[in-house]
């Protein structure tokens, strides 16, 4: 899976929680959870916040009447995606005749080589170009 970070800072922009909890529960048996993140311990409730990536595995020990435990392991794997950053520039020089300018999306950096991006100027539609044409100043 993907959590979205900042750009800048690498901050998780919408944290998530994953729920270990055992879905059908057997009478008299009780249930302990341990959260790790890349290894080391996060949480020993049954859910937790994703908010960094990395390997989150929870292991499910389930103690029975009789003091018999059985262990559940799961995992799951996160990875960072962020939006790139990059420069805008005007093609034209300024004041030009025509009133109208070309913009390019130059610079651009860590962009995920496995992801689309597509680039909108003034709430306009979405395209995949980085070259935008016919801009209006301002």
């Amino acid at each position: 899976g993907q959590i979205c970070v900042d750009e800048i800072t690498g901050e998780a922009l919408d944290p998530f929680t994953i729920d270990g909890t055992v879905e059908d529960p057997q009478i008299g048996v009780s249930y302990s959870y341990a959260w790790t993140l890349d290894g080391a311990l996060i949480s020993l409730d049954p859910v937790v916040t994703v908010d960094a990536a990395g390997t989150y595995q929870v292991l499910v020990t389930a103690t029975y009447v009789d003091g018999t435990e059985c262990d559940y392991l799961a995992e799951a794997v996160y990875t960072a995606e962020s939006a790139p950053v990059f420069e805008a520039i005007v093609l034209e020089p300024s004041f030009n005749s025509s009133g109208l300018y070309t913009v390019e999306v130059i610079n651009i950096t860590g962009a995920n080589p496995n992801s689309e991006y597509e680039f909108a100027l003034d709430d306009g539609p979405f395209q995949s170009s980085t070259t935008f044409t016919n801009v209006t100043p301002g």
